[in-house]
């Protein structure tokens, strides 16, 4: 009987985390987190996968969350940034000045990456700094 009575009755918070478009919390959250961190596919497809990782992150996901949707857009729009700002520092290498420019773009980019995703996770908000709103 008591078995019955598991089953028949849903735990409070299972309810609040049950989401129309079928994703829970949780896995807005790893989403939302995956989004961010998709930006790091750079190191496999320089310059591009930058890009290609979190856009295909948050193509797959968009549609059923809107808070995969938000991240997703920040994370894209972040990247994409980050890839206008590095084409501008290699064209400054040529007066030395750009390799300092790309040198912290890299370094913003990885501690912004990290804290993004961090946040992501825990349902926070984050603000890239510097950052273009290309998708909206």
């Amino acid at each position: 009987m008591s078995g019955k009575r598991r089953k028949s009755h849903r735990r409070a918070e299972d309810v609040t985390l049950r989401i129309s478009r079928g994703m829970n919390v949780r896995q807005e959250r790893i989403w939302g987190s995956l989004c961010h961190l998709a930006g790091f596919a750079a190191l496999i497809a320089p310059f591009a996968g930058m890009v290609i990782g979190p856009l295909v992150c948050w193509l797959l996901r968009r549609d059923r969350s809107h808070f995969v949707d938000r991240e997703g857009k920040k994370a894209v729009n972040f990247q994409l940034s980050v890839f206008v700002y590095l084409l501008l520092g290699l064209v400054l290498t040529r007066a030395y000045i750009g390799y300092a420019i790309v040198a912290l773009l890299l370094g913003l980019d990885i501690v912004c990456i990290v804290a993004a995703s961090i946040r992501a996770n825990n349902g926070e908000d984050f603000e890239y700094p510097l950052c273009i709103q290309f998708v909206t």
